[in-house]
């Protein structure tokens, strides 16, 4: 009974399954049938287009044009007839999409958009949470979502992606998602879309790498203020910044953000780029940060907290390919989800230029650069040197070679047997190094300096590790050392004229403050402090607050230095002044010494000035303090400006001397 039972019903399913496979044979359509990728209740969703609209609606609410599938997979929409532009409002309805609840959500899609007037009047994305499909004209209640950078006609008919739009605001909530088309008798653009998609918002793992050698990659460009931004040099290969246009100084405040990094799957990371930071007054302009719960918009909706980097330090030159700015250690957000962002700003006393390609996160511990505080006790080494240049200091390396101009370009020797000239030499971190872009070119300039380094008449000294006082600036177009005045050799052997006989001495640089405090007595609204430290330009003071100049007074005092002992004291430093009214000077950038601990203030007369327009640094000349000796001293750098006039003064290497 059982198998007669079998038997039926398989020849029963044999039968409906023939029928029901010659009635598709007879009603195939033209194009596969349609099968939606999403449902009502779905986090993600996707419609191609491919060959129906599927669940979209199209509602027209003007104009005989509307939405219409593209026999080429997608949607169009044009609002020209063959002789004239038609004015046309037309929507092309998502349907209902439940976004979920703990994360957020981006819609994109892909488009081709030309011939529009005014496209971000005319093109546009909206949101509902109360439309209802069953109606026949547009209801409900719509808001318009922005992309985070505005739509631009197309150069031609091939699709480029909308880039992430957010929903963050709609997140656990069920909307419908519209486009909306208009026309005008004026203006009738031509529209395409295709691949509508809504999926969750996920942060890219590591190692990541963005090398901007074509575009911005998956960072976003956000402009906080003024209207230069972030673009893409295809000559270089990077992007670059400035807020410099012709010979014009502009504000702006502009960031660069990396999308959200996923770093809890390792216990250390660090993060390296390349990049050449020029022009910067302030240490400040150009900085790095990172976020742990940045998600979009501008930057003031999140907590950030500025990386630690080395100064940003102008090499004197444009370089041809952009060197690295090192390693920095990401390891204290290790196991969260981090944002990482390159911040701009420049004012319209000051505007520098930043390149910046090779963005890297990966997973270690970020290499310690050892580079000297340019001290005679511990100068600076080769990676030091280059990186503070526009300095005297003191530095240290291996003698590996020389260099020498040549019709075809610098020739670089790591040798000494075939010398013959005597003007230069290069030092490297290591005696083995030929590579002369890790490398400093050393002057050596006619006297003893030159009669006993130079490898001509003193080939031993290859391989040497030598101690050089100078300045550091470029030479042979790349950072170098110049004007070299002393030496000391691995046997205790000196030459030159020794650096003066210091009591107190303070460089200022890189982005150092010492042991000087500030003391602000009138200190404009949004400005922290008058004094700041820069990175190549010593202490910083000004009343300018952008764009307005406003009345302020600072103070950037020493600590205690003692003459007690001494038979003779000096003293001297190099300043640059800009933007001051002519006859001001003296009066707004003033010196002061106190022998009571800062109680009492006698005025110290500076015998040079800068003359008040240029960022041009200048000897003060020398200031004999005889009259202190044997006492304990502080000296004080006052600065002051009014809402006519804030000037800006430059102070370093400052120094009291026997």
């Amino acid at each position: 009974m059982n198998t007669i039972k079998q038997l039926k019903w398989l020849l029963l399913l044999l039968i409906t399954s023939m029928a029901i496979s010659c009635d598709n044979q007879l009603e195939m359509p033209p194009y596969p049938e349609y099968k939606p990728l999403f449902k009502d209740s779905s986090s993600t969703f996707n419609a191609s287009f491919d060959n129906e609209l599927g669940n979209f609606t199209v509602k027209s609410v003007s104009g005989e044009s509307k939405w219409a599938l593209s026999k080429y997979k997608y949607v169009l929409m044009n609002g020209k007839s063959e002789n004239a532009n038609e004015p046309n409002e037309d929507w092309l309805i998502s349907p209902a999409i439940q976004l979920p609840m703990l994360v957020t959500s981006v819609l994109s899609f892909d488009f081709a958009a030309r011939e529009f007037a005014s496209i971000s009047d005319e093109f546009t994305i909206w949101v509902s949470e109360d439309y209802k499909p069953e109606m026949a004209e547009v209801n409900g209640t719509w808001n318009q979502v922005q992309a985070m950078e505005p739509f631009k006609n197309t150069a031609d008919w091939n699709l480029v992606n909308s880039g992430d739009i957010s929903l963050k605001l709609y997140k656990g909530k069920k909307v419908y998602i519209a486009i909306k088309y208009i026309s005008t008798i004026n203006s009738a653009g031509i529209l395409q879309i295709k691949n509508i998609t809504v999926k969750d918002r996920k942060p890219v793992n590591i190692p990541y790498f963005d090398p901007f050698t074509d575009n911005k990659g998956k960072f976003t460009i956000i402009n906080v203020a003024g209207t230069e931004s972030w673009g893409f040099d295809s000559y270089g290969k990077y992007l670059k910044m400035t807020g410099r246009v012709g010979s014009a100084n502009l504000i702006n405040e502009d960031w660069l953000i990396s999308p959200q990094i996923d770093l809890t799957k390792v216990s250390t990371a660090k993060l390296s780029f390349d990049h050449v930071a020029r022009y910067f007054k302030n240490n400040t302009d150009a900085t790095v940060w990172i976020s742990e719960n940045y998600e979009e918009g501008l930057p003031q909706t999140a907590v950030w907290t500025q990386l630690p980097t080395l100064p940003f330090v102008d090499p004197g030159s444009w370089p041809k390919v952009l060197p690295s700015a090192g390693e920095f250690s990401l390891t204290p957000y290790a196991g969260k989800i981090v944002t990482i962002a390159f911040k701009y700003v420049s004012n319209t006393f000051n505007a520098g230029t930043w390149e910046l390609k090779n963005i890297r996160v990966q997973e270690g511990e970020a290499k310690v650069i050892n580079v000297g505080k340019g001290t005679e006790v511990d100068p600076y080494t080769i990676a030091g040197g280059k990186l503070y240049q526009n300095t005297y200091a003191w530095v240290k390396g291996y003698v590996v070679g020389y260099a020498w101009s040549a019709s075809s370009g610098t020739i670089y020797t790591f040798s000494a047997d075939s010398c013959t000239q005597a003007t230069n030499i290069l030092i490297a971190d290591s005696a083995h190094i030929k590579d002369h872009t890790k490398c400093l070119s050393v002057q050596l300039p006619d006297g003893a300096v030159r009669t006993n380094l130079n490898l001509v008449s003193n080939k031993t000294n290859i391989g040497k590790l030598i101690t050089l006082y100078g300045s550091l600036e470029a030479y042979f177009g790349a950072p170098g050392l110049k004007n070299t005045s002393y030496y000391i050799l691995p046997d205790g052997s000196t030459g030159g004229v020794k650096p003066v006989d210091a009591i107190f001495s303070e460089s200022f640089v890189p982005s150092r403050q010492g042991d000087f405090t500030v003391n602000n007595i009138t200190l404009p609204a949004g400005i922290a402090s008058i004094w700041n430290t820069t990175a190549s330009y010593g202490m910083l003071a000004t009343g300018f607050k952008t764009p307005t100049n406003n009345a302020a007074e600072g103070w950037l005092i020493s600590p205690n230095i003692s003459l007690v002992g001494q038979s003779s004291a000096k003293l001297r430093f190099e300043h640059a002044i800009n933007f001051v009214i002519a006859g001001n000077i003296t009066t707004e950038m003033t010196l002061w010494i106190s022998e009571d601990n800062g109680s009492n203030w006698t005025k110290l007369t500076i015998p040079t000035y800068p003359p008040g327009n240029t960022w041009t640094f200048i000897s003060s000349g020398e200031i004999n303090l005889a009259p202190y000796l044997g006492k304990t001293i502080k000296i004080a750098f006052k600065y002051i400006s009014t809402p006519t006039k804030a000037g800006s003064w430059e102070v370093k290497n400052f120094v009291i001397y026997k």
